[in-house]
């Protein structure tokens, strides 16, 4: 038979698993409580690490974004430099143009003014052999004036001494296929002024 002391012994151990299990029920709870919060920390790491990778994603994407539009500006910036030297090469060919233009038109311009000059001298030669008039009767030569013989033998001022007894010559007349002495003329009788 049990006696009474294997009773309150059998009860005290009782008592004592209840009170140990009443123990880890609460610090069962308490674990479920930190890994209720662990799993939360977790999930918030998970999200916000997501977030991090989403944010590293996009400024990856706005780096090449920028690698592109700095190359792209780069590509511009080198098309505008060949353009400017471009247009640099062209001023610089228009401004020797121009300069050999002005050279030209110099250079025509003292042959125009050559050319008028040749022009004037052979008018001038012209105008200086003009065609003879007509045939007019000869005079008689004048008796010198008897009044000083040194007065006779010098011409009055104003007037050339002409021969008495020569008579005048007339200029030859100007043929239009020879042009005068000193004239040069091309082989199409036309006159070489230049």
């Amino acid at each position: 038979m049990v006696s009474l002391e294997q009773v309150r012994a059998l009860e005290a151990r009782v008592e004592k698993v209840v009170s140990y299990i009443e123990t880890l029920r609460v610090e069962n709870a308490e674990l479920g409580r930190r890994v209720a919060e662990a799993d939360a920390f977790i999930d918030s790491a998970a999200t916000e690490l997501e977030a991090a990778e989403q944010a590293r994603d996009a400024a990856a994407a706005k780096a090449a974004a920028a690698e592109a539009r700095i190359e792209e500006l780069q590509a511009l910036v080198a098309r505008s430099s060949e353009r400017a030297a471009s247009a640099e090469a062209k001023t610089a060919a228009l401004a020797s143009s121009a300069e050999e233009y002005r050279m030209d038109q110099a250079r025509i311009e003292e042959g125009i003014i050559h050319a008028l000059e040749k022009l004037d001298s052979f008018e001038d030669l012209i105008l200086s052999q003009a065609l003879p008039e007509p045939s007019r009767p000869v005079e008689a030569p004048r008796p010198a004036p008897a009044a000083k013989p040194e007065a006779a033998s010098l011409p009055e001022q104003g007037q050339l001494a002409e021969p008495e007894d020569e008579e005048k010559e007339e200029p030859a007349p100007v043929s239009p296929a020879r042009a005068p002495e000193g004239v040069p003329v091309s082989s199409e009788n036309e006159l070489d002024i230049f």
